[in-house]
């Protein structure tokens, strides 16, 4: 039997995009009229949009609430370690490209060129959220482009609070990022110790750099360049105890170092940093909820990236649903990274300690055990479980 959501918007009309109207009338009729769908998504960065998708993919209906945030709007170069891609995620868009190097460089300057197939989001240059939003609309998702002010748990399931009116929902999936308002309704917040800001901004060029990770001993900082055909993406991100000043010590660095003084789309973002493996020990799911993304901490402590996680768990998240219970996405994400993140938590110090990180980088040129090991570290990377192998095809 459809639901009243399923009667009032078809999924591929333009009310299905904006969905107001069907809020608006759910306030001008009674209370009892709130209208009511299986999963409801705070979120519609990456990991909120992608789940849409997936989810309306295995027949289970849902909606996904978008604030129009413009620090999700762009098109990440997602990179993997693996040579293969996971099935699922070919059907987003993911596919794989030419293989290339990331120049891994210690405090002390000692560099390691890691070897990686680059995997990337063909988003046909649009911003990778609003493409991925538009894959799950098509697929049978509504998207609310209004932001959700309260989550109230009542028997049964949520009910979701907009500045427009109200929805009821038997499961919520927080997808809201580093700040989540699902995350503080269901588990602890992340801590000021776990959370890290990045800042940086574009460079048109058509110099050819490699792309980089550079630890800095001062204020355990990490400085990324990645490129996308004739731009240069930089970030800067360390702890937030030492943001201060963070960009004007990019800008300096770019300057004096790269000889870049004019820049564009400067971008500033919170996210996960965890410093002890013991952050990811809390549950990412319960018997009604479920976190995503930023707002799960699934954010590697190393590299500082996230969309290759959130893209992943957003599929393993939909193989919980299909099977009953989003308890089961806590197994499947442990079982599919959480090795890396925990190892990358554990040693995040050493690699910004140049006795530690000089030597071990120096031994790693010559030393393909070695050099495993820090792509290991450094790299995202998954793996397919049996479990997840069992949830996929049931």
């Amino acid at each position: 039997m459809a639901t009243l959501l399923q009667k009032s918007i078809k999924p591929n009309s333009p009310d299905a995009l904006l969905f107001s109207d069907l809020l608006n009338a759910a306030q001008k009729n009674n209370s009892s009229t709130i209208r009511t769908v299986d999963v409801a998504v705070v979120g519609g960065g990456i990991a909120g949009a992608a789940v849409g998708y997936f989810l309306a993919l295995k027949g289970i209906e849902n909606v996904v609430f978008d604030k129009m945030d413009k620090e999700h709007n762009l098109n990440p170069n997602l990179s993997f370690q693996n040579s293969s891609i996971p099935s699922a995620l070919t059907k987003l868009g993911v596919q794989s490209g030419e293989e290339t190097s990331t120049q891994v460089l210690s405090p002390g300057g000692k560099a390691l060129l890691l070897k990686q197939q680059i995997t990337a989001l063909q988003s046909a240059n649009s911003p990778a959220n609003e493409f991925l939003l538009q894959k799950a609309q098509k697929a049978g998702s509504f998207c609310v482009r209004q932001t959700v002010l309260n989550l109230t748990q009542e028997r049964g399931g949520w009910i979701v609070k907009t500045e427009k009116g109200e929805i009821r929902c038997r499961i919520v999936i927080g997808a809201d990022g580093v700040h989540s308002l699902v995350r503080n309704s269901v588990s602890k917040p992340i801590s000021d110790q776990h959370l890290s800001l990045g800042t940086g901004f574009y460079v048109n060029s058509d110099r050819k750099m490699k792309q980089s990770i550079q630890f800095l001993k001062e204020r355990s900082e990490v400085l990324k360049i990645t490129s996308d055909k004739n731009k240069l993406r930089i970030g800067l991100f360390g702890p937030c105890a030492t943001s201060r000043g963070r960009k004007s010590r990019l800008e300096t660095i770019v300057k004096e170092r790269f000889g870049f003084h004019k820049f564009h789309s400067p971008w500033t973002s919170f996210l996960p940093g965890a410093t002890s493996p013991s952050f990811f020990d809390l549950p990412c799911a319960g018997k009604n909820w479920l976190l995503l993304g930023a707002a799960a901490g699934h954010v590697h402590p190393l590299s500082a990236e996230g969309a290759v996680f959130a893209l992943h768990s957003a599929e393993l998240a939909s193989q919980a649903l299909k099977c009953g219970d989003p308890r089961i996405f806590d197994s499947l994400w442990r079982e599919s990274f959480e090795y890396q993140l925990k190892s990358a938590a554990k040693l995040k110090r050493l690699f910004h300690t140049p006795w530690i990180s000089n030597p071990l980088l120096r031994t790693a040129t010559f030393s393909s055990q070695a050099s495993q090991l820090i792509s290991s570290l450094v790299v995202p990377s998954f793996r397919v479980s049996q479990r997840e192998k069992y949830a996929a095809i049931n």
